[in-house]
């Protein structure tokens, strides 16, 4: 979506607490719900778009909070009007950043904001990274206290593109296909997560830096001839892309500029020095990155900032659940003896095959109690890869053209059949989608992955996709 920005809200907030909503051009609103705790605080809600906090066009809803980085003893409660359950608070900084998943309120009714910085209303179809992670199972038995309400909804998503783990449920309608708030058994929590290596900014201090603090401005000059003048002020503190300018110095001639600070990867404060009587000294120019810069000499204006930072760039996209290309017809059966045999030990990164199987075997002889998802199942379709050296992760994804087809997928300690089984993959319910992430640890043997797709129909046609990196 495109979203946009929008007339801010200006509110104070009243004793005893108060509500307020943001009407979006989407057509949708959002309701804020104050606590007593916040009454007196004057606070600007103002729509924006999603390019604001680096996402490009990824969301329609969002809104900007000010003051920025106002934390509250009592949460706020939020009420997006189309209830959509997953809202994030996005860091207000122009490069891209992970998000903190909103906490469900005790009532189901409701989202919890703790800090102002950009709210994020993510829509369904996006909540898993560009696709959704909602999967539906209609006639669920674990619904069936929950009268009408008979569709288990569950959230499965390998994506990790918001830093963030998200386990939620709920038992939904007949023909729903994502959980709302106010549906029954809804449960919700995040945890955050680096982005497996694929999202520089999920790492530990990657995210989009503040903006550096304004320049300080140099004392008073003395009285003409030998009289001193005033101590220069300093410079305000920079942030992590953009430095603070230079302090300025007023004073008499003859005197020299401060020295401008670099720090890693920010520009420095500058410092103006101490005048003599004459004309105004600046501040040195700022440092580059990692650097000290070289002191100022007398002149007309401060030093610039050190250049912002540029975010880094992640590597092959992450794959996704129903991706089909680059079809093969390997050689094999799919059963222990004779499996399918995947090469993709000549290429690089980024390999990505797809095989569609109809017929497979039922002889892994690693089922029963030594597998954790998997127990009688119909057929397995056993597959041989051989990744190229220093491989870092394989992804696979299964599903079947079958209706009521369960697959499920299962990653070997050893080549063929005879490893015991150290990822099994079972999160999707029938007709669902299932996808793995398997790394070199998950296997001994790091020139060999053995994966068994298991299903409940003999001769059902199964895609199986592949991604090497």
């Amino acid at each position: 979506g495109a979203g946009g920005a929008g007339s801010p809200v200006a509110y104070t907030v009243p004793p005893g607490g108060g509500q307020v909503a943001v009407p979006l051009a989407s057509g949708d609103m959002v309701g804020f719900n104050f606590p007593a705790s916040a009454a007196g605080l004057d606070i600007i809600l103002t729509p924006t778009t999603a390019q604001s906090i680096g996402w490009d066009n990824r969301f329609d809803d969002v809104i900007r909070m000010e003051p920025d980085g106002t934390t509250f003893a009592d949460p706020i409660v939020i009420t997006p009007s189309n209830k959509n359950v997953m809202v994030f608070d996005f860091p207000s900084s122009t490069g891209k950043s992970g998000a903190e998943g909103l906490a469900l309120a005790s009532n189901g009714q409701g989202l919890l904001l703790n800090h102002f910085s950009t709210l994020v209303v993510v829509p369904p179809g996006v909540s898993c990274d560009s696709t959704s992670g909602w999967n539906a199972q209609p006639n669920a038995a674990a619904c069936a206290g929950s009268g009408s309400d008979s569709t288990l909804i569950t959230f499965a998503c390998k994506a990790y593109a918001y830093c963030l783990f998200v386990d939620a449920q709920c038992c939904a309608p007949p023909g729903s296909t994502a959980c709302e708030l106010g549906m029954s058994n809804l449960t919700l929590t995040y945890t955050p997560n680096n982005g497996n290596g694929m999202y520089p900014y999920c790492a530990p201090g990657g995210g989009a830096g503040g903006q550096g603090g304004g320049a300080g401005v140099g004392g008073g000059g003395g009285a003409g001839g030998t009289a001193q003048g005033g101590a220069a002020g300093t410079g305000g503190t920079a942030g992590t892309t953009q430095g603070g300018g230079a302090g300025v110095s007023q004073g008499g001639a003859s005197a020299t500029g401060g020295t401008s600070q670099g720090g890693t990867s920010q520009g420095g404060a500058g410092q103006g020095g101490t005048g003599q009587g004459g004309a105004s000294a600046t501040g040195g120019a700022a440092g580059l990155a990692g650097t000290s810069g070289a002191s100022g000499t007398g002149g007309s204006s401060g030093g610039a900032g050190g250049a912002s930072g540029t975010a880094g760039t992640g590597g092959v996209a992450d794959l996704t659940c129903g991706q089909r290309t680059n079809e093969v017809t390997p050689s094999g059966n799919g059963q222990c003896s004779t499996p399918f045999l995947i090469n993709l030990s000549a290429g690089g990164a980024g390999q990505l095959v797809t095989h569609y199987a109809s017929t497979g075997g039922n002889d892994w002889n690693a089922l029963g109690s030594s597998s954790t998802c998997v127990t009688t199942p119909t057929r397995t379709d056993v597959y041989r890869i051989t990744p190229f050296a220093n491989w870092t992760k394989l992804e696979v994804t299964t599903s079947s053209t079958t209706s009521g087809e369960d697959t499920k997928i299962s990653v070997l300690d050893a080549d063929l059949c005879s490893g015991a089984e150290s990822v099994c993959e079972n999160a999707g319910a029938a007709d669902a989608c299932e996808l793995v992430t398997v790394l070199p640890s998950d296997v001994s043997n790091k020139k060999i992955v053995t994966v068994v797709v298991s299903s409940n129909s003999a001769s059902s046609t199964v895609q199986t996709t592949f991604l090497l990196e």
